[in-house]
Protein backbone atom coordinates (compact mmCIF):
# COMPACT_ATOMS: atom_id res chain seq x y z
CA UNK A 1 0.00 0.00 0.00
CA UNK A 2 2.93 2.53 0.99
CA UNK A 3 5.14 1.93 -2.29
CA UNK A 4 1.90 2.82 -4.33
CA UNK A 5 0.96 5.26 -2.93
CA UNK A 6 4.57 6.85 -2.85
CA UNK A 7 4.79 5.70 -6.84
CA UNK A 8 1.78 7.52 -7.19
CA UNK A 9 2.48 10.89 -5.66
CA UNK A 10 6.11 11.26 -6.75
CA UNK A 11 8.87 11.09 -9.36
CA UNK A 12 10.54 7.81 -7.69
CA UNK A 13 14.35 7.14 -8.38
CA UNK A 14 15.79 3.93 -6.95
CA UNK A 15 18.09 6.23 -4.37
CA UNK A 16 16.98 4.17 -1.31
CA UNK A 17 16.28 0.61 -2.70
CA UNK A 18 20.07 -0.14 -3.76
CA UNK A 19 20.66 -0.83 -0.03
CA UNK A 20 18.80 -4.28 -0.09
CA UNK A 21 20.70 -7.20 1.74
CA UNK A 22 22.95 -8.96 -0.63
CA UNK A 23 21.40 -12.03 -2.81
CA UNK A 24 25.08 -13.09 -4.00
CA UNK A 25 25.95 -16.14 -2.82
CA UNK A 26 29.80 -17.04 -2.39
CA UNK A 27 32.05 -16.04 -5.25
CA UNK A 28 32.81 -18.71 -7.61
CA UNK A 29 35.82 -20.64 -7.25
CA UNK A 30 38.12 -22.75 -9.29
CA UNK A 31 37.28 -22.61 -12.86
CA UNK A 32 33.69 -20.95 -12.39
CA UNK A 33 35.52 -17.78 -11.86
CA UNK A 34 37.56 -18.44 -14.52
CA UNK A 35 34.09 -17.88 -16.89
CA UNK A 36 34.10 -14.31 -15.57
CA UNK A 37 37.33 -13.38 -15.91
CA UNK A 38 38.32 -15.00 -19.05
CA UNK A 39 42.26 -16.39 -19.68
CA UNK A 40 44.43 -13.69 -21.56
CA UNK A 41 44.77 -14.53 -25.27
CA UNK A 42 46.83 -11.60 -25.31
CA UNK A 43 50.42 -11.99 -27.91
CA UNK A 44 53.19 -11.57 -25.14
CA UNK A 45 55.78 -10.77 -28.55
CA UNK A 46 53.22 -8.03 -29.62
CA UNK A 47 53.30 -6.60 -25.60
CA UNK A 48 56.76 -6.27 -25.90
CA UNK A 49 56.84 -4.41 -29.25
CA UNK A 50 54.46 -1.77 -27.45
CA UNK A 51 55.29 1.32 -25.47
CA UNK A 52 54.46 2.04 -21.64
CA UNK A 53 51.51 4.78 -23.20
CA UNK A 54 49.95 2.00 -25.50
CA UNK A 55 50.32 -0.70 -23.15
CA UNK A 56 48.59 1.18 -19.91
CA UNK A 57 45.90 2.50 -22.70
CA UNK A 58 45.30 -0.99 -23.63
CA UNK A 59 45.09 -2.04 -20.35
CA UNK A 60 42.36 0.22 -19.41
CA UNK A 61 40.70 -0.47 -22.50
CA UNK A 62 40.37 -4.32 -21.58
CA UNK A 63 39.77 -3.37 -18.00
CA UNK A 64 36.84 -1.18 -19.52
CA UNK A 65 35.51 -4.31 -21.31
CA UNK A 66 35.94 -6.40 -18.34
CA UNK A 67 38.84 -8.58 -19.80
CA UNK A 68 40.29 -8.52 -16.43
CA UNK A 69 43.35 -10.83 -17.03
CA UNK A 70 44.39 -9.26 -20.26
CA UNK A 71 44.57 -5.80 -18.84
CA UNK A 72 46.98 -7.19 -16.20
CA UNK A 73 49.25 -8.54 -19.03
CA UNK A 74 49.12 -4.73 -20.73
CA UNK A 75 50.03 -3.55 -16.60
CA UNK A 76 52.55 -6.31 -16.33
CA UNK A 77 54.29 -5.75 -19.28
CA UNK A 78 54.15 -1.77 -18.71
CA UNK A 79 55.93 -2.25 -15.62
CA UNK A 80 58.43 -4.62 -17.10
CA UNK A 81 59.49 -0.99 -18.52
CA UNK A 82 58.41 1.24 -16.15
CA UNK A 83 59.42 -0.82 -12.83
CA UNK A 84 58.38 1.78 -10.29
CA UNK A 85 54.32 3.13 -10.90
CA UNK A 86 52.21 3.03 -8.43
CA UNK A 87 49.62 4.12 -10.77
CA UNK A 88 49.95 0.42 -12.67
CA UNK A 89 50.03 -1.48 -9.56
CA UNK A 90 46.79 0.29 -8.60
CA UNK A 91 45.28 -0.48 -11.87
CA UNK A 92 46.41 -4.08 -11.42
CA UNK A 93 44.90 -3.96 -8.33
CA UNK A 94 41.53 -2.92 -9.35
CA UNK A 95 41.41 -5.55 -11.74
CA UNK A 96 41.77 -8.03 -9.41
CA UNK A 97 39.36 -6.66 -7.12
CA UNK A 98 37.09 -7.07 -9.91
CA UNK A 99 37.59 -10.87 -10.08
CA UNK A 100 37.65 -11.22 -6.46
CA UNK A 101 41.01 -12.48 -6.81
CA UNK A 102 41.69 -10.51 -3.08
CA UNK A 103 45.11 -11.32 -1.89
CA UNK A 104 46.58 -10.60 -5.37
CA UNK A 105 44.43 -6.88 -5.33
CA UNK A 106 45.84 -6.66 -1.83
CA UNK A 107 49.52 -7.54 -2.72
CA UNK A 108 49.29 -5.33 -5.94
CA UNK A 109 47.62 -1.85 -3.99
CA UNK A 110 50.64 -2.19 -1.27
CA UNK A 111 53.23 -2.22 -3.54
CA UNK A 112 51.30 0.52 -5.19
CA UNK A 113 51.26 2.46 -1.80
CA UNK A 114 54.66 1.73 -0.77
CA UNK A 115 55.88 3.41 -3.85
CA UNK A 116 53.77 6.34 -3.13
CA UNK A 117 52.51 6.91 0.31
CA UNK A 118 50.35 10.33 -0.95
CA UNK A 119 48.25 8.00 -3.42
CA UNK A 120 45.06 8.43 -2.23
CA UNK A 121 43.37 6.40 -4.75
CA UNK A 122 45.51 3.59 -3.60
CA UNK A 123 44.21 3.25 -0.34
CA UNK A 124 40.43 3.97 -1.01
CA UNK A 125 40.97 1.01 -3.23
CA UNK A 126 42.79 -1.47 -0.71
CA UNK A 127 40.03 -0.24 1.82
CA UNK A 128 37.41 -1.76 -0.77
CA UNK A 129 39.19 -5.02 -0.88
CA UNK A 130 39.45 -5.47 2.46
CA UNK A 131 35.43 -4.29 2.72
CA UNK A 132 34.69 -6.67 -0.08
CA UNK A 133 36.61 -9.73 1.75
CA UNK A 134 34.73 -9.23 4.75
CA UNK A 135 31.18 -10.59 2.80
CA UNK A 136 33.54 -13.93 1.53
CA UNK A 137 31.08 -16.07 3.53
CA UNK A 138 27.89 -14.48 2.61
CA UNK A 139 25.80 -13.03 4.57
CA UNK A 140 28.01 -13.22 7.67
CA UNK A 141 30.61 -10.56 7.80
CA UNK A 142 33.68 -9.79 9.51
CA UNK A 143 33.85 -6.70 11.28
CA UNK A 144 37.22 -6.91 11.35
CA UNK A 145 37.81 -6.88 8.12
CA UNK A 146 34.91 -3.98 7.77
CA UNK A 147 37.70 -1.81 10.07
CA UNK A 148 40.32 -2.28 8.05
CA UNK A 149 38.55 -0.87 5.50
CA UNK A 150 37.37 2.14 7.58
CA UNK A 151 41.02 2.65 8.28
CA UNK A 152 42.32 3.17 4.82
CA UNK A 153 39.27 4.98 3.64
CA UNK A 154 40.30 6.97 6.21
CA UNK A 155 43.57 7.09 5.01
CA UNK A 156 42.38 8.22 1.28
CA UNK A 157 40.23 11.31 2.95
CA UNK A 158 43.28 12.38 4.54
CA UNK A 159 45.48 12.84 1.45
CA UNK A 160 42.24 14.15 -0.33
CA UNK A 161 39.00 14.80 1.17
CA UNK A 162 37.23 15.98 -2.20
CA UNK A 163 36.45 12.63 -3.27
CA UNK A 164 33.26 11.82 -3.16
CA UNK A 165 33.47 8.11 -4.08
CA UNK A 166 35.72 7.97 -0.75
CA UNK A 167 32.98 9.24 1.71
CA UNK A 168 30.40 7.19 0.12
CA UNK A 169 32.81 4.17 0.51
CA UNK A 170 33.49 4.98 4.54
CA UNK A 171 30.02 6.05 5.34
CA UNK A 172 29.18 2.34 3.59
CA UNK A 173 31.11 0.87 5.74
CA UNK A 174 30.08 2.84 9.22
CA UNK A 175 26.45 1.73 8.35
CA UNK A 176 27.91 -2.17 8.14
CA UNK A 177 29.51 -1.54 11.40
CA UNK A 178 25.86 0.24 12.83
CA UNK A 179 27.45 3.40 13.08
CA UNK A 180 24.51 5.21 11.60
CA UNK A 181 25.93 8.52 12.55
CA UNK A 182 28.95 8.62 11.46
CA UNK A 183 27.86 6.31 8.35
CA UNK A 184 25.16 8.87 7.18
CA UNK A 185 27.77 12.20 8.05
CA UNK A 186 29.68 10.58 5.44
CA UNK A 187 27.20 10.06 3.06
CA UNK A 188 26.04 13.86 3.29
CA UNK A 189 29.59 14.87 2.53
CA UNK A 190 29.69 12.47 -0.09
CA UNK A 191 26.57 13.97 -1.29
CA UNK A 192 27.40 17.69 -0.94
CA UNK A 193 30.81 16.95 -3.21
CA UNK A 194 28.43 14.40 -5.98
CA UNK A 195 24.39 14.98 -5.32
CA UNK A 196 24.35 12.01 -8.22
CA UNK A 197 26.39 9.63 -6.11
CA UNK A 198 23.63 7.48 -4.91
CA UNK A 199 21.74 6.91 -8.10
CA UNK A 200 24.89 5.79 -9.64
CA UNK A 201 25.63 3.68 -6.75
CA UNK A 202 21.89 1.78 -7.02
CA UNK A 203 22.96 1.25 -10.83
CA UNK A 204 25.94 -0.67 -9.61
CA UNK A 205 25.40 -2.65 -7.04
CA UNK A 206 25.03 -3.34 -3.40
CA UNK A 207 25.86 -0.28 -1.45
CA UNK A 208 25.94 -1.48 2.45
CA UNK A 209 24.75 -4.72 3.35
CA UNK A 210 22.17 -5.32 6.45
CA UNK A 211 21.84 -8.76 8.41
CA UNK A 212 18.12 -7.55 9.59
CA UNK A 213 15.14 -5.81 8.38
CA UNK A 214 15.53 -3.69 11.21
CA UNK A 215 19.18 -2.83 10.23
CA UNK A 216 17.59 -1.89 7.05
CA UNK A 217 14.62 -0.04 8.19
CA UNK A 218 17.04 2.56 10.25
CA UNK A 219 19.17 3.15 7.32
CA UNK A 220 16.36 3.81 5.52
CA UNK A 221 15.45 6.40 8.22
CA UNK A 222 18.79 7.73 8.04
CA UNK A 223 19.11 8.26 4.33
CA UNK A 224 15.35 9.72 4.09
CA UNK A 225 17.01 12.40 7.00
CA UNK A 226 19.95 13.08 4.51
CA UNK A 227 17.56 13.77 1.28
CA UNK A 228 14.93 15.88 3.57
CA UNK A 229 18.01 17.86 4.55
CA UNK A 230 18.55 18.80 0.91
CA UNK A 231 15.19 19.71 -0.07
CA UNK A 232 14.87 16.10 -1.96
CA UNK A 233 10.98 15.96 -0.85
CA UNK A 234 10.29 12.45 -3.31
CA UNK A 235 13.48 10.88 -2.30
CA UNK A 236 12.75 11.42 1.24
CA UNK A 237 9.37 10.10 1.12
CA UNK A 238 10.69 6.78 -0.82
CA UNK A 239 13.02 6.23 2.25
CA UNK A 240 10.73 7.17 4.72
CA UNK A 241 8.41 4.21 2.78
CA UNK A 242 11.06 1.97 2.88
CA UNK A 243 11.90 2.22 6.79
CA UNK A 244 8.30 1.83 7.32
CA UNK A 245 7.99 -1.27 5.62
CA UNK A 246 11.14 -3.18 7.24
CA UNK A 247 9.17 -1.48 10.56
CA UNK A 248 11.34 0.98 11.70
CA UNK A 249 10.11 1.59 15.04
CA UNK A 250 11.34 5.33 16.00
CA UNK A 251 9.75 6.24 13.21
CA UNK A 252 7.84 9.27 15.12
CA UNK A 253 10.91 10.81 15.35
CA UNK A 254 10.10 12.39 12.01
CA UNK A 255 7.80 14.32 13.54
CA UNK A 256 10.59 15.91 15.67
CA UNK A 257 13.90 15.74 13.83
CA UNK A 258 14.35 19.32 12.12
CA UNK A 259 15.61 17.88 8.97
CA UNK A 260 11.97 16.86 7.72
CA UNK A 261 10.57 20.63 9.26
CA UNK A 262 9.56 21.32 5.45
CA UNK A 263 8.59 17.37 4.63
CA UNK A 264 5.97 17.78 7.52
CA UNK A 265 4.13 20.47 5.25
CA UNK A 266 3.88 18.05 2.10
CA UNK A 267 0.47 16.52 2.48
CA UNK A 268 1.67 13.56 0.81
CA UNK A 269 4.06 13.04 4.15
CA UNK A 270 0.54 13.14 6.00
CA UNK A 271 -1.04 10.55 3.58
CA UNK A 272 2.30 8.34 3.94
CA UNK A 273 2.34 8.46 7.77
CA UNK A 274 -1.53 7.51 7.53
CA UNK A 275 -0.96 4.17 6.07
CA UNK A 276 1.77 3.01 8.45
CA UNK A 277 1.85 -1.04 8.76
CA UNK A 278 -0.06 -2.21 11.74
CA UNK A 279 3.13 -2.97 14.05
CA UNK A 280 4.89 0.31 14.10
CA UNK A 281 3.22 2.64 16.62
CA UNK A 282 0.58 5.76 16.18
Amino acid sequence: MIRRLVIATAVLLSSCAFAQPSQSSNPPQGSQIQDVRKVSIIDPAKLNEMSETQLEALGDEMRGNKEMLQAVDCYEAALRKTPRSAILYNKIGMAYLAIREYPKARKALSKSIKLDKKYPEAYNNLGAVWYAEAFINGKKKSEDKIQKAVKYYHKAIGLNDLYASFHSNLGTAYLDLKEYEKGIAEYRKAYSLDPGIFERNSKTGIAARFSSPEDLAEYNYYMARLYASNGETDKALLCLAHAMENGYKGIDKVYKDTEFAKLREDERFTVLMAKRPAGIAQ
